[in-house]
């Protein structure tokens, strides 16, 4: 039976090489180590909801955030928004990048552009990240005992 750091161990894996999987061919390393930190964030945050969801109160907690039916519908219709809203966070990150590279006035205006920079990026990694890490959550359940329902668990 998996259990909360299990599940929480496995998103932020899953997140990770999510984030690490669609980080820009042309980034530079330090771009996606920190699309990586972010996914890996994202994918902890999602290896939880199933569970703040539809909270483990007995074994046969699981219905329709714990089905086949969740993560299909889940991976299909978040895959295109999550797309446009990664590379619009890629964009505000770079617009920062810029910003610090042209500031005149050094060290405290460069540092906040800077800051900016990687709170993006993080948040961009975040994005890539959520969705893995919530699947990462039912495969794990898929593979206990009671595995998990096709759609809800009061249906089948």
């Amino acid at each position: 039976m998996s259990n909360r750091r299990q599940h929480a161990i496995a998103g932020a894996a899953a997140g990770a090489g999510a984030a690490l999987f669609q980080v820009r061919p042309s980034a530079p390393p330090f771009e996606t180590l920190l699309e990586a930190l972010g996914g890996a964030g994202g994918g902890f945050v999602g290896s939880a909801l199933p569970d703040l969801i539809e909270p483990a109160t007995s074994p046969n907690h699981r219905d329709v955030a714990h089905s086949v039916a969740a993560s299909t519908a889940l991976t299909v219709k978040t895959a295109r928004p999550f797309s446009f809203y990664r590379e619009g966070l890629r964009a505000r990150a770079d617009d920062y990048a810029a910003k610090r590279r042209q500031s005149e006035v050094p060290r405290l205006e460069q540092l906040w552009y800077f800051l900016c920079e990687c709170f993006y990026r993080l948040v961009a990694g975040a994005v890539s990240g959520l969705v893995p890490g919530y699947l990462s959550h039912l495969v794990l359940d898929a593979g206990t005992p009671k595995g998990i329902p096709l759609l809800a668990a009061r249906l089948i």
